[in-house]
C-alpha cells in the first residue's frame, strides 16, 4: 500500500511555492515596477476600481460596441467574481506586486482546498500526488502568477467539489453550494457546467427532498445571480451581458473592436460562413490537446494528452462518485471553451483550459494510486518512496531548469514604457484623457489616466474617425508608442504617422530620449 508522510507534503507545497517566486522574478521584469502587461492590467483596473468603491469598472475604453457614457465604464468583457475577491488586498496595497501575490496566494488556497477534499474522501495520498502534480506543472506555475481570472476560477471549481461533498455530511451546506455557483456565474464562462452538477446530485442521491434541497440551492444561488443581472440590465439590456458572448462568431475581431454599433448576434450569424467556422473549430478543438501537452514540457508531467486520457477515465471510475463529476465536469468545460472560443479570428488561449488541471490531477492521483497496488507496478512506486526526498528535489531541478530555459507567454524584460508613464503622471493633470493605441490597458496602468482607444488602431487610418471619438469622449492628450505593433510598418518614422492625424492641431510636450514615446497635447 501507497503510503507518504506529511513531511513530503509540506516540502511539496513549499517547492512549488519558491518555483512561482523563480517564475515571478525571472519571467516578469521587475515585479516592483513594471506594468503587468495586456489582460492582467485590464483586470487590474477592475479590481482596482471596485478597491476605490468605484464598481466593477474601467478607466480605458476597450472598445467602440457601445457608447459608454462616461468614463469609469462598466466593463463589458469580464464578469468581475475574481476582481472583487482581489479588491480586497488592493485596498490595503494597490502596487502591481501585490496583484501578483494575490495570484499566488490563490494557488496556495487552491492546494489547500485540494487537501481537504482527500481528506473529506479520507485518502490523503491521493492529496500529496495530486498537491505533487500540479506543484511541478510549468503549464500551472506559469498561469498561477499571472493576475488573471483562469487562477482564481480553478479556485472557484475546487471551493464547489469541496462543498459538494459537505452536502452529504449536512443537507445545509446546500445554501453554500448555491452561493459558490452564483459566484461561478459572475467569474467565467462555464459556470452551468456547476449548476447542471448541483441538480443532478440532487436528483441522483436526495430524490425524496428534492424541493427542499432545491430550494435551498436557489436561494443561495440567486443571491448572488440577480445582483449581477441586474447590474447588467440596467447598463447594457441584457440580463446577463458580455461581448464575449459574440467572440465565438466573429469574423474579423479588429473591425468589431472598432465598430460603434451595438453588436447584434443574428446580423454576426447571417454574415458567418459556417463551413469555415466547423472546420476551424474541429481543428481548433484537437490543437489544443496537442498544445497542452506541449505546454508541460520539461516538467515531464503531462496533465492532459491522448496519453493519459485513458488515466484520466480510469481514474475517475476508482474515485467513485467524486470522479464521474469531476469527469463530467473536465469534458464539458473542454467542449465549452474549444467550441466557445474564437476560432475564427484565432483568439483562443491554452490558459483558458487552466482550470481543468487540477480535476485532471486529482484523477490521474486516483489512477496511480490504484495501479500501485499491482503487484508489477508496486515495485515503480516502492521505490519512489523509498526516493521520495531525490524525487522531489529532481523535480524541482527540472522545473527550475524549464523556468529559465523555456520561452514564457507572459515573460517579460524591461520595460521602458513605465518609465515613460511615470513621466506622463508628472505632466498630465488627472483628470485629463489620453488617446492611445491598442493596448489601451497597458497605457493606463503605467499613466493611471483614463484612456481612450486610438480608432486607427485596425490599421485603416481615418482622420475624421479620430477626431469623433477626440470630440466625443473630450480626449485632452495623443500619446503615440511608436514601439506598439500598429505602428511598426511605419518603421516607426514620426512624421509618416502623424499624417493620420492630419487637421487634428497637435502639439509635442514630452518625447523620450532614448524609445520612440511621444507625448502631445491636443489643442482645441
Amino acid at each position: 500500500m501507497l503510503h507518504l508522510k506529511k513531511n513530503f507534503l509540506i516540502n511539496t507545497i513549499i517547492a512549488g511555492f519558491i518555483l512561482r517566486l523563480i517564475y515571478l522574478f525571472n519571467k516578469t521584469g521587475d515585479v516592483f515596477k513594471i506594468n503587468l502587461g495586456g489582460d492582467p492590467c485590464h483586470h487590474f483596473n477592475i479590481a482596482y476600481n471596485i478597491s476605490k468603491f468605484k464598481g466593477p469598472k474601467t478607466d480605458f475604453i476597450f472598445s467602440f460596441w457601445h457608447r459608454h457614457h462616461d468614463l469609469p465604464a462598466l466593463t463589458d468583457v469580464y464578469a468581475p467574481g475574481f476582481h472583487f475577491f482581489s479588491a480586497f488586498f488592493l485596498f490595503f496595497n494597490e502596487s502591481f506586486l501585490t496583484a501578483r501575490f494575490i495570484s499566488i496566494l490563490i494557488y496556495l488556497l487552491n492546494i489547500f482546498l485540494t487537501y481537504l477534499i482527500c481528506k473529506e474522501l479520507k485518502n490523503k495520498n491521493l492529496g500529496i500526488i495530486a498537491i505533487f502534480l500540479i506543484s511541478f506543472n510549468f503549464f500551472h506555475i506559469e498561469n498561477s502568477t499571472v493576475f488573471m481570472t483562469v487562477n482564481f476560477t480553478s479556485l472557484i471549481i475546487q471551493l464547489f467539489f469541496y462543498n459538494l461533498l459537505l452536502t452529504f455530511k449536512k443537507e445545509n451546506f446546500y445554501y453554500i453550494l448555491g452561493f459558490i455557483t452564483g459566484y461561478a456565474s459572475i467569474t467565467f464562462g462555464g459556470w452551468q457546467i456547476l449548476f447542471v452538477l448541483s441538480i443532478i446530485n440532487i436528483l441522483k442521491y436526495n430524490k425524496k427532498n428534492f424541493f427542499i434541497l432545491s430550494f435551498k440551492f436557489f436561494l443561495g444561488f440567486i443571491i448572488i445571480f440577480s445582483i449581477w443581472s441586474i447590474y447588467t440590465k440596467q447598463y447594457f439590456g441584457s440580463i446577463y451581458y458580455s461581448n464575449f458572448n459574440f467572440y465565438p462568431f466573429i469574423n474579423n475581431w479588429g473591425e468589431m473592436m472598432n465598430s460603434t454599433s451595438k453588436p447584434n448576434l443574428s446580423l454576426i450569424i447571417r454574415d458567418l460562413d459556417l463551413i469555415q467556422y466547423t472546420k476551424n473549430h474541429i481543428v481548433w478543438f484537437f490543437i489544443q490537446i496537442k498544445d497542452l501537452s506541449i505546454f508541460t514540457f520539461p516538467t515531464f508531467i503531462f496533465l492532459l494528452s491522448f496519453l493519459t486520457i485513458p488515466l484520466i477515465i480510469y481514474g475517475s471510475i476508482k474515485l467513485n462518485l467524486l470522479g464521474k463529476y469531476l469527469l463530467f465536469f473536465i469534458f464539458f468545460y473542454f467542449l465549452i471553451i474549444s467550441l466557445g472560443s474564437n476560432a475564427m479570428s484565432g483568439k483562443l488561449w491554452p490558459r483558458h483550459y487552466m482550470p481543468m488541471l487540477v480535476p485532471i490531477s486529482l484523477l490521474i492521483s486516483s489512477a496511480l494510486l490504484s495501479l500501485s497496488q499491482n503487484k508489477k507496478i508496486h515495485v515503480f512506486f516502492k521505490y519512489f518512496i523509498k526516493y521520495k526526498n531525490l524525487v522531489l528535489i529532481s523535480a524541482f531541478v527540472i522545473t527550475t531548469f524549464g523556468i529559465f530555459y523555456k520561452k514564457s507567454f507572459w515573460e517579460r524584460d524591461s520595460n521602458p514604457f513605465y518609465e515613460f508613464g511615470q513621466q506622463v503622471q508628472k505632466i498630465v493633470p488627472s483628470n485629463s484623457r489620453i488617446m492611445y493605441g491598442l493596448t489601451v490597458q497597458d497605457a493606463w496602468c503605467v499613466t493611471k489616466r483614463e484612456i481612450i482607444m486610438d480608432p486607427t488602431f485596425n490599421q485603416t487610418f481615418n482622420t475624421d474617425r479620430a477626431k469623433e471619438e477626440i470630440n466625443y469622449y473630450n480626449v485632452d492628450y495623443l500619446l503615440l508608442d511608436l514601439s506598439e505593433n500598429i505602428y511598426k510598418r511605419n518603421q516607426n518614422n514620426i512624421d509618416k504617422v502623424l499624417e493620420f492625424y492630419d487637421g487634428i492641431n497637435l502639439d509635442l510636450i514630452y518625447k523620450d530620449k532614448e524609445n520612440p514615446f511621444y507625448l502631445y497635447k491636443i489643442v482645441k
